[in-house]
């Protein structure tokens, strides 16, 4: 009908009394030639589509479809089908498929194949997923392609949060953007700040205030940390920014949190310094202790394999400084 007021084309009204039935749109189609014909259709035949146009000042020009497909092999009282949306894109004069749903029930976005319950794609081929994978986001196939994932807090102190785990609040896990602090953190349902990523980057384990790159906060757990390697030997490796003459890396014991390193809450430290970095590298191992609030070095032994107690400069094998005693009742 031709309409000039803002008006229904079509309107269907259904009054069958108190049940569930409703008005409805029925389309059937048949591979047969002729009227009435029950001839069985293929997987791949479209069914249906409803589609919109607009004039573009001489010709109709389709905007938006929604077609329905056979998806799968059709036989007796079995009629796979698949529902497919598509749009035009500004400059275009035909739609393109932008998302579908499968006779399984899985939906693809950018996608008329989708691998799994939810599948938003842009161009990359997935394959090799893992078992039971139930949604999947792709970019481009391109080697520099970046795919991302964005959940936004709404306002300067509101929280982003992804959950894990099941319909039991003693099985669920979380990580959380705090938008007022910036920060990221780690939690579960028995630890919910168990790991923290602060603006500035340092990460806290078992606390939420790290001061420095890394805090780990053992509480009443003895052993705090502990590494091992799968090789016959393993190490831990501390290291400076650069090779530069005078650089130290070490390890310092504080009796507290949150102390500098060599304060007078230092108890003990060893390091390693650079002493020539021009050339072949040489470097001392430095012991410091604290004696009474006085936190320093105490011991060094060379590059040489001179060892100096009471002295950072030993002439000898061994240089000792300072009163000192020996025999039956040692040093």
């Amino acid at each position: 009908t031709n309409q000039t007021a803002d008006a229904a084309g079509i309107v269907m009204e259904y009054n069958t009394g108190a049940n569930e039935y409703a008005p409805r749109f029925e389309f059937r189609k048949s591979r047969g030639s002729s009227e009435g014909s029950t001839t069985i259709v293929a997987s791949g035949d479209e069914l249906g589509r409803f589609a919109w146009q607009g004039y573009d000042g001489t010709n109709p020009i389709n905007s938006v479809y929604i077609r329905s497909f056979v998806d799968g092999t059709p036989g007796t009282n079995d009629m796979p089908g698949r529902l497919s949306f598509w749009t035009t894109a500004d400059g275009a004069s035909s739609p393109t498929e932008r998302m579908t749903i499968k006779s399984d029930g899985l939906v693809g976005i950018g996608t008329n194949a989708p691998v799994a319950a939810f599948h938003v794609n842009n161009g990359a081929s997935v394959t090799n997923l893992p078992a039971n994978t139930r949604a999947v986001f792709a970019n481009g196939s391109g080697a520099d392609a970046i795919t991302r994932v964005g959940i936004y807090a709404g306002g300067a102190s509101a929280y982003a949060v992804l959950d894990l785990g099941r319909n039991d609040a003693n099985c669920r896990a979380s990580f959380t953007y705090n938008a007022s602090a910036d920060s990221l953190t780690i939690g579960t349902a028995g630890a919910t700040s168990a790991a923290i990523i602060t603006t500035a980057g340092c990460v806290g384990i078992g606390t939420t205030t790290p001061g420095s790159s890394l805090d780990v906060a053992g509480g009443a757990i003895q052993k705090v940390a502990e590494f091992w390697g799968t090789d016959t030997t393993s190490f831990i490796v501390v290291a400076s920014d650069a090779e530069t003459q005078n650089n130290q890396s070490g390890i310092t014991f504080n009796a507290t949190t949150g102390n500098i390193i060599g304060s007078a809450h230092s108890v003990a430290g060893m390091a390693g310094k650079v002493t020539n970095s021009g050339g072949t590298l040489t470097g001392d191992m430095i012991f410091n202790v604290n004696a009474g609030d006085d936190y320093g070095e105490k011991m060094r032994l060379l590059s040489s394999g001179r060892l100096g107690i009471g002295t950072s400069s030993p002439s000898a094998l061994l240089t000792l400084n300072g009163t000192y005693s020996s025999g039956a009742n040692g040093p």
